[in-house]
């Protein structure tokens, strides 16, 4: 999943997640309401069918209404805007407020959206959520006045001032926040700079720098670990030794910076013409080794002779066009020999193809 996807799924998440909130709000005003009205028929009978239709009904249905409209939004038309969010959370609470003038302290319920501003962790959100709940208070008290009759100045300025202290205390939230995140993304970014370094040394301390094949150090501890393997679970093992032809002649003629680009095209072919299963190396000077593993001898030799063609086969314009051949021994491992068993018999095969022509592969006598 991309960062932009997490993102939108995240915050689709949160929507829906408010959403579920304000409707759970208004269940739980439909269900204060069904108390109410059952105290109003007991207590004040007559004020039964105002009850029911401004109480209840119309601002019962308001409120399904605009929240009706956002899963439209949402589901249908598929707009997630944190704003509009807000500012549902400010008319949910200021109908309540409005229909209930007489009950004490709900104007509070004006911190409903702060609260929601708060789960984006964003200043702006914070403080458009806040001018909106001012100006939802401004017209209350400005519109309603059995609203003002019912509140104290006490109670009017207490409103505001924890308005804005609730303000204050989300705004650090968010910056403390916000430094938290900051604090985190340089210790991540710290780990990731030390594990590419540490990645890089690991690289430098087991490849060869002029080839980028493995070095001689390391492939001596892949042999080790595949031999051990090899004896104790019966698994198939060949090793390949592939040195060029004449390569000190190369140098001799068309200098070292010549022979350098040779050896490492040369290793370029090797390293192309192998799979994921093989192990290749620059044991040393002009003599590279492949390790096979999981193929049978058959199949090992097929493989070195397509290495073998590959390289024959391609001319270098740095030599005037003339053409680079190897040898290349290949030997089985046989169950009960050794590491230096294995090396030996592959080094002698090499010899072999070196005393009998050169370019050419010489594997067991199976293969001779």
């Amino acid at each position: 999943m991309s960062k932009n996807t997490a993102k939108i799924s995240r915050h689709s998440y949160l929507h829906r997640k408010i959403l579920n909130a304000y409707w759970l709000v208004i269940l739980i005003s439909i269900i204060a309401e069904f108390a109410a009205l059952f105290i109003t028929i007991q207590q004040y009978p007559a004020y039964i069918n105002y009850y029911l239709v401004n109480i209840m009904l119309i601002p019962t249905a308001l409120l399904v209404f605009l929240m009706c409209i956002n899963e439209y939004l949402e589901r249908v038309k598929k707009i997630e805007n944190p704003y509009i969010l807000i500012l549902n959370g400010t008319f949910i609470a200021s109908v309540l407020i409005a229909v209930n003038p007489l009950v004490h302290g709900l104007q509070y319920m004006l911190l409903l959206p702060l609260l929601i501003s708060l789960l984006y962790f964003q200043r702006g959100k914070l403080i458009f959520a806040f001018i909106m709940n001012f100006i939802s208070l401004i017209i209350l008290y400005s519109f309603l006045p059995i609203l003002r009759a019912n509140t104290t100045l006490y109670e009017a300025f207490a409103s505001v001032f924890i308005m804005f202290g609730a303000l204050a205390v989300e705004l650090e939230i968010v910056k403390r926040g916000m430094n938290l995140l900051d604090d985190l993304k340089r210790t991540i970014q710290s780990e990731q700079e030390l594990l590419i370094r540490t990645v890089i040394m690991d690289k430098l301390v087991k490849t060869d720098a002029l080839t980028e094949l493995y070095n001689h150090k390391t492939f001596h501890e892949y042999l080790d670990k595949l031999v051990e393997q090899s004896e104790s679970n019966h698994l198939p093992l060949q090793l390949a030794i592939i040195d060029i032809d004449n390569f000190k002649k190369i140098n001799d003629t068309f200098g070292h910076a010549i022979g350098d680009v040779i050896l490492k095209r040369v290793a370029a072919i090797i390293n192309e013409s192998v799979t994921s299963e093989e192990i290749v190396a620059r044991y040393g000077g002009e003599e590279f080794a492949v390790i096979f593993t999981g193929s049978t001898l058959e199949q090992a030799f097929q493989k070195t002779e397509r290495i073998r063609e590959s390289i024959s086969n391609m001319h270098h314009m740095e030599m005037e066009g003339k053409q680079v051949t190897v040898s290349i021994g290949l030997a089985d491992y046989k169950k009960g020999s050794n590491k230096s068993d294995l090396f030996v018999n592959s080094d002698s095969l090499l010899y072999l193809a070196k005393n009998s022509g050169k370019n050419k592969t010489v594997a067991d006598p199976l293969l001779g």
